[in-house]
């Protein structure tokens, strides 16, 4: 994310965006470093581990929201809890093209091809200077959430997953 911001902020020249990174991991304190390496203070914003309700608030006046994880085997095959918290807000997002993130997010996502940060930095910009494209997106995930994902719809999939491993471990 760092990268993407730097390129946004000092290689677009565009100063008006604050970037909000929200979370701990064991090298917080290098990637608060290395952002001020970058020259990115006033930019970004580092929350450290914040209650849900903070996270929510913050959310909620979020004009885009992204995942950076780039694609490898492991963010293939799963979906980070964040991208529903995204679409419960109705907030377009920004990720790098993986095939869970295509099937969770739909057409609420732009999705970056090849881990390349600057194409995902000029999608930064070109979706926040589209109100209306960001409002559709988020809308469509919304929809997505309300039509395919709610736990009504999920219960019988999920249960007849775990009776199939089930039966296969008895074997």
């Amino acid at each position: 994310m760092l990268e993407i911001a730097n390129i946004v902020v000092n290689k677009m020249k565009r100063n008006d965006i604050k970037f909000m990174i929200i979370g701990t991991g064991p090298h917080l304190n290098f990637v608060i470093e290395l952002s001020k390496k970058m020259r990115l203070e006033k930019n970004v914003t580092f929350t450290g581990f914040i209650p849900y309700r903070q996270f929510y608030e913050i959310l909620s006046t979020a004009d885009i929201c992204v995942n950076p994880e780039f694609k490898n085997e492991f963010t293939d095959k799963s979906t980070m809890l964040k991208i529903m918290d995204y679409m419960s807000f109705k907030k377009p997002i920004i990720q790098f093209e993986t095939v869970e993130g295509k099937v969770t997010a739909g057409e609420s996502a732009i999705y970056i091809k090849e881990n390349n940060e600057k194409l995902f930095a000029e999608a930064i910009i070109e979706l926040l200077n589209d109100k209306s494209k960001r409002k559709k997106m988020g809308d469509a995930g919304w929809s997505r959430l309300c039509q395919s994902m709610t736990w009504s719809l999920q219960q019988s999939k999920l249960i007849a997953a775990y009776n199939y491993m089930e039966k296969a471990s008895i074997k």
